[in-house]
């Protein structure tokens, strides 16, 4: 198969980028609920320099391009910051194999947050190394299943890359 290199219909790997990213990065803000802000911008900028420094060694194009370079590099840096960040968290909590600790706690409070989306949240009275009341999102299947005072079990785990993480059994 002969590839025509002055079509404008030529397509690059970096061009399919984005939507991944932008997806991983929706379904993890989601799903996860993770316990050190500070691991996840350590391990996430490991990541986004290694991803990187792979792509510009690796990728010809982007280095011989001489029009709109300092878009493509700035883009290029944007989507990966973006997965970067997002595929850290996914890997940590999605391969976790760890023990759970369990912790008891009080559902004291109830809402739904109407905007752009509608999200479901329980407060629950401070659990483990959480001092203070902490509203935790619920899927819209399960929240009628939370009532005012009720007991409720969070599960706690280390996280494959050791950034801690946590949900409501």
């Amino acid at each position: 198969m002969e590839i025509n290199r002055g079509s404008k219909n030529e397509y690059d790997v970096a061009d399919f980028i984005d939507l991944p990213a932008w997806a991983i990065l929706i379904r993890v803000l989601v799903d996860y609920e993770t316990d050190s802000f500070v691991s996840i911008l350590l391990a996430g900028s490991v990541a986004l320099v290694a991803i990187c420094i792979f792509l510009f060694v690796t990728h010809e194009k982007i280095r011989q391009s001489n029009k709109d370079k300092w878009w493509i590099y700035s883009s290029i840096f944007f989507s990966f910051f973006v997965y970067s960040f997002s595929a850290v968290i996914a890997v940590n909590c999605s391969f976790d194999t760890s023990e759970p600790q369990v912790y008891e706690t009080t559902v004291i409070d109830k809402y739904i947050s109407r905007g752009k989306h509608t999200n479901y949240y329980i407060k629950v009275k401070p659990w483990g190394h959480h001092y203070d009341v902490e509203s935790i999102r619920v899927p819209s299947s399960d929240y009628s299943n939370y009532q005012v005072n009720q007991k409720t079990m969070i599960d706690y785990k280390e996280g494959l890359l050791g950034i801690p993480w946590y949900y409501l059994e």
